[in-house]
Formats: C-alpha cells, structure tokens, sequence
C-alpha cells in the first residue's frame, strides 16, 4: 500500500511538473543572437511547443562541430572548450533561456562570461 501511494505522488509530482514546463516553455524565447539568427522554438526544439531542452545535435546543425567551436575559441587562455572529450555537453554551460554558467567555474575560477 505505501509502495502505491508513493508510485501516486511520484506519478502527480511528474505530471505536474511537464505540465509546468511546457508552459513555462511557451512562453520564452531564445536569447537575442538567436532571435536575430531568426530561429524559432522548432529550429532547436523540432516542436513549437518543446517541454525539454534541444538535443545536442542541433546545436551543431549551426555551430558545425565541437572541433570548429575549439578552433573558434583557440585564442582564449584557457580555451573554455578544449578538452571536452569527457561529455560535457554544449547544455552543461550554454543555457537558451535561463542565464547561461561556465560549468568549468565549479572547479576552477576563469571568470568567463557564457552566452
């Protein structure tokens, strides 16, 4: 009987929250070099109405790589994106409509501003 009751929360706790997220969703837009890339909500999220983040592959349909994104930052010491063979991916720092965060910053202190 617990087991079930717990099931039942745990099942209320999920519904509400993708209910939430997709209307939390329907209501943000991308960040301004999006919108003046003249992207929608169904370029990155291959729906209108997306309740989840953009996979990475479509980050790359326009970025072209993470090799040509390393070749893009090479100046920068240290290049915030050499070095991600471990799986960081383009979501662990790039945030579309919350305020983006070096993830690298958790350990080290580069001080980077991430768009």
């Amino acid at each position: 009987m617990k087991k079930r009751a717990v099931c039942a929360v745990f099942s209320a706790f999920l519904l509400f929250t993708g209910i939430f997220a997709a209307f939390g969703a329907q209501n943000q837009k991308p960040k301004p070099h999006h919108l003046n890339a003249g992207l929608a909500c169904g370029d990155c999220h291959e729906t209108d109405t997306p309740i989840s983040g953009a996979k990475e592959a479509k980050c790359l349909e326009c970025h072209e790589s993470r090799e040509a994104v390393v070749e893009r930052t090479k100046n920068l010491d240290p290049n915030p994106h050499f070095g991600h063979e471990e799986g960081l991916s383009c979501g662990n720092c790039h945030k579309e409509h919350t305020e983006s965060m070096l993830f690298c910053d958790t350990c080290h202190q580069w001080g980077y501003t991430t768009p």
